[in-house]
Protein backbone atom coordinates (compact mmCIF):
# COMPACT_ATOMS: atom_id res chain seq x y z
CA UNK A 1 0.00 0.00 0.00
CA UNK A 2 2.78 2.39 0.90
CA UNK A 3 4.65 1.66 -2.36
CA UNK A 4 1.53 2.29 -4.47
CA UNK A 5 0.81 5.64 -2.82
CA UNK A 6 4.47 6.61 -3.25
CA UNK A 7 4.28 5.80 -6.97
CA UNK A 8 1.04 7.77 -7.28
CA UNK A 9 2.66 10.84 -5.69
CA UNK A 10 5.67 10.54 -8.01
CA UNK A 11 3.29 10.22 -10.96
CA UNK A 12 1.31 13.28 -9.85
CA UNK A 13 4.56 15.20 -9.39
CA UNK A 14 5.76 14.32 -12.91
CA UNK A 15 2.39 15.22 -14.43
CA UNK A 16 2.39 18.56 -12.59
CA UNK A 17 5.93 19.37 -13.72
CA UNK A 18 4.98 18.44 -17.30
CA UNK A 19 1.88 20.64 -17.26
CA UNK A 20 3.83 23.60 -15.85
CA UNK A 21 6.62 23.13 -18.41
CA UNK A 22 4.09 22.98 -21.26
CA UNK A 23 2.36 26.09 -19.96
CA UNK A 24 5.68 27.96 -19.89
CA UNK A 25 6.55 26.85 -23.43
CA UNK A 26 3.11 27.80 -24.77
CA UNK A 27 3.35 31.19 -23.04
CA UNK A 28 6.70 31.90 -24.69
CA UNK A 29 5.39 30.80 -28.09
CA UNK A 30 2.37 33.10 -27.79
CA UNK A 31 4.62 35.94 -26.58
CA UNK A 32 6.99 35.62 -29.54
CA UNK A 33 4.12 35.35 -32.04
CA UNK A 34 2.59 38.52 -30.57
CA UNK A 35 5.97 40.26 -30.74
CA UNK A 36 6.46 39.26 -34.39
CA UNK A 37 2.91 40.42 -35.20
CA UNK A 38 3.60 43.77 -33.52
CA UNK A 39 6.86 44.18 -35.45
CA UNK A 40 5.05 43.36 -38.70
CA UNK A 41 2.34 45.88 -37.87
CA UNK A 42 4.96 48.57 -37.15
CA UNK A 43 6.70 47.72 -40.43
CA UNK A 44 3.44 48.06 -42.35
CA UNK A 45 2.76 51.44 -40.69
CA UNK A 46 6.24 52.64 -41.67
CA UNK A 47 5.66 51.50 -45.25
CA UNK A 48 2.39 53.44 -45.37
CA UNK A 49 4.09 56.51 -43.90
CA UNK A 50 7.04 56.49 -46.31
CA UNK A 51 5.05 55.60 -49.44
CA UNK A 52 1.37 56.48 -48.89
CA UNK A 53 0.50 56.53 -52.58
CA UNK A 54 -0.28 53.59 -54.77
CA UNK A 55 2.57 52.46 -57.05
CA UNK A 56 0.52 53.22 -60.18
CA UNK A 57 0.08 56.79 -58.94
CA UNK A 58 3.82 57.12 -58.46
CA UNK A 59 4.49 55.85 -61.99
CA UNK A 60 1.90 58.25 -63.42
CA UNK A 61 3.60 61.19 -61.71
CA UNK A 62 6.97 59.96 -62.96
CA UNK A 63 5.69 59.84 -66.54
CA UNK A 64 4.28 63.37 -66.14
CA UNK A 65 7.60 64.67 -64.90
CA UNK A 66 9.41 62.96 -67.80
CA UNK A 67 7.08 64.56 -70.33
CA UNK A 68 7.53 67.98 -68.68
CA UNK A 69 11.32 67.56 -68.81
CA UNK A 70 11.16 66.64 -72.51
CA UNK A 71 8.93 69.63 -73.29
CA UNK A 72 11.30 72.01 -71.55
CA UNK A 73 14.24 70.88 -73.74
Amino acid sequence: MYIISELVWIDVLFITVGVVANAIVITFIVYFIAKLYKLRKIQMNLMKRTCPEEPSEVFRKLEQSKSIMEESK
